[in-house]
Order: C-alpha cells, then structure tokens, then sequence
C-alpha cells in the first residue's frame, strides 16, 4: 500500500477522535450501509462479530498504525480486524468504503475537515483496491 505522506499523517491525526468516538461511527456506518446499501443485510446478519467496539478498535487500530502498513500480510490482518470485511464481498467494499464516509462526517461533523475525510477516503480505497460508488446521475443525458 502506498500513500502520500500528507495522508498517512492526516490519518494518524484523526487516531483521538476514533477512540473518543469510534464506537458512534461504527454504529452510524452499520445504519447506512443497512439503509443505503440493503443487499448487505444477509451479511450482517450473519456477521455476528459485527460489534461497534470491534469495529471502532480496529479504524483506530489502522488509524494509529498506518504508515506501517507495508505489506499484504499487514493489509490483511487490517481488513480481518475490522470483521464486517470478512463477510462482505469485495465487490460490497465500495459500499462499505462510502457508508464509512457518511458516518465519519455524519458523527463527527465539523470536527472532521474536508482534508480528514479525503485522506480516509483516500486509505480505505488503496486500502481495498477498489474504487468508490459513483452516485448516480439526475437530469437529462
């Protein structure tokens, strides 16, 4: 995984408010990827390590340890800790990656900067080598 240093220390900045409120975030990301995205709830239901602490440990986890992430082996053992990303589908991970944007800047608000929530997403998608959601065009072509 190669990211820009910028990102890397942007991401590392964001580790205190992850632990401050990592569990919030996590159960904001189950609701909208729940909501936004139903085709994952067999998955979740099935998912019974899908607990906000876990989930809230491991984005600090990856926060806090991210410019040593610099081997597929650390890669992975980042995705298993998270625990959602051993049920998903790869093809799921865009959805995961956006409804994990939402409930960033849902929860945190203002507190989170344009430039934090980039980085993230930015990360996440190197992260999983997959590229997010395209929203879906309104109006006329």
């Amino acid at each position: 995984m190669s990211l820009p240093q910028s990102t890397i220390h942007t991401i590392k900045a964001t580790y205190p408010v992850l632990q401050e409120y990592g569990e919030d975030i996590a159960l904001c990301l189950h609701k909208v990827l729940l909501v936004k995205y139903p085709q994952t709830w067999a998955t979740f239901v099935k998912s019974a390590e899908h607990k906000p602490r876990v989930l809230a440990t491991a984005m600090a986890g990856f926060a806090r340890s991210i410019d040593n992430l610099d081997d597929k082996i650390e890669i992975e053992a980042c995705l298993t800790a998270i625990g959602v990303f051993t049920r998903l589908d790869p093809a799921q991970y865009p959805m995961l990656g956006d409804a994990l944007l939402t409930a960033l800047q849902d929860e945190l608000g203002g507190t989170l900067s344009g430039t934090a929530l980039d980085a993230w997403k930015e990360a996440f998608f190197c992260l999983t080598d997959k590229q997010p959601v395209q929203e879906p065009r309104t109006g006329s072509a």
